[in-house]
């Protein structure tokens, strides 16, 4: 993963600990691995991040800042994919996840056309409420393994070919070479013309 890239783009750390807004978190921000860019804390943080934006209840921001702080994975990364579930993704992403969460559960399809009522939810949310949260849970999970095996994968191919990289140009003998007994350095003469007086 490209290290550089994202201290570009993720806030200082001590700039996240001045913010006021965020003191409620406490002492838990303080924690250096809340904000190390290595591939642990990285892929972990893709794997939670992905996994809580599929969590069909409100707070998921609270949910992933609880979990980067129990887990000590990155807590910016964590929290910016949760806004993969924003107001425009909802619907279609609630829609899959019915979708997948009936067939997972052999129930069959009712009319998903939702009505914010209180009468409508105490009479559909029953039904709608079980296979929604089944499928929710089920490509949070896949999501999310799958965001934590790809960062893993990606940094470890990165770290390889940067390896491999160092390892050609300390081999190729062009490169930072020595002048050796086929160049060989100028001697200094000694200076033999008389002193003037």
């Amino acid at each position: 993963m490209p290290r550089r890239f994202l201290k570009r783009k993720l806030p200082d750390i001590h700039s996240v600990l001045n913010d006021n807004r965020l003191r409620w978190i406490g002492l838990g921000l303080k924690d250096s691995d809340l904000f190390h860019l290595n591939r642990r804390s990285v892929s972990m943080a893709f794997g939670f991040g992905l996994f809580t934006a599929f969590i069909p209840v409100p707070g998921q921001l609270l949910i992933a800042a609880l979990f980067a702080l129990a887990l000590r994975c990155n807590l910016p990364i964590t929290m910016a994919l949760v806004f993969i579930s924003n107001p425009v993704t909802v619907p279609p992403l609630a829609l899959l996840c019915y979708q997948v969460g009936t067939l997972v559960l052999g129930k069959p399809e009712t009319a998903f056309n939702p009505q914010f009522s209180w009468e409508w939810l105490s009479t559909q949310g029953a039904h709608l409420l079980p296979p929604l949260l089944t499928g929710s849970l089920l490509i949070g999970a896949a999501t999310g393994l799958l965001g934590y095996a790809t960062i893993r994968g990606l940094w470890r191919w990165q770290a390889v070919r940067r390896w491999e990289q160092r390892k050609t140009a300390r081999s190729d003998p062009t490169r930072n070479a020595a002048p050796g007994p086929e160049a060989p350095l100028p001697r200094a003469t000694p200076d033999t013309t008389p002193p003037e007086n």
